[in-house]
């Protein structure tokens, strides 16, 4: 894709310090109060849909200074995390949990459509834990925080295609005039 072939080209790239992809950006307007994943504890009926920024990538989590308070973040192309999920503090607790530590290496099934889509669940195991952080604009009223859950790019959800790329540019390249 378009989007891969720009990734690849970003690293030592003039300019560009750092940069994620996703597959939505949050505060995009619209974007995120729709783009649920839905999770439950296995052999349990359903717990609940969390927001998600979709399928992100491993720079995701220290770009944005998310923090991680369990487990570990993503790793590129490490085949593990192809049913790997981070969750988020609150979705750890809608899903029954007591702890983030508790949590660690536990499966869980998701869902990548709907609620309702019948035998659409995957297990995936949970690798790490994060703070809950606003996902909706600041303007915006809709779903509020229910809890995120993150998958690595489309490995897991095939829906979670990233389509967005935040960059962080050297602010010495491009002076303020």
């Amino acid at each position: 894709s378009r989007l891969n072939s720009l990734v690849k080209s970003l690293p030592g790239s003039l300019g560009i310090k750092e940069f994620a992809v996703s597959h939505t950006v949050s505060g995009a307007s619209g974007d995120n109060l729709y783009n649920f994943c839905y999770a439950r504890t296995i052999g349990a009926g359903y717990r609940g849909g969390f927001n998600s920024n979709g399928g992100v990538d491993e720079h995701f989590i220290p770009f944005y200074g998310i923090k991680l308070i369990a487990g570990r973040n993503f790793l590129a192309d490490f085949p593990a995390d192809k049913n790997a999920i981070i969750l988020s503090r609150l979705a750890l607790e809608r899903l029954g949990m007591k702890s983030p530590d508790e949590a660690i290496r536990k499966l869980v099934e998701v869902n990548n459509n709907s609620l309702f889509s019948g035998g659409d669940w995957k297990h995936a195991e949970i690798i790490g834990v994060i703070e809950d952080y606003e996902q909706t604009s600041f303007l915006e009223t809709g779903n509020g925080n229910v809890g995120i859950m993150l998958t690595y790019k489309n490995v897991l959800l095939s829906n979670q295609i990233p389509k967005k790329i935040a960059l962080r540019i050297d602010h010495l390249l491009f002076p303020e005039t």
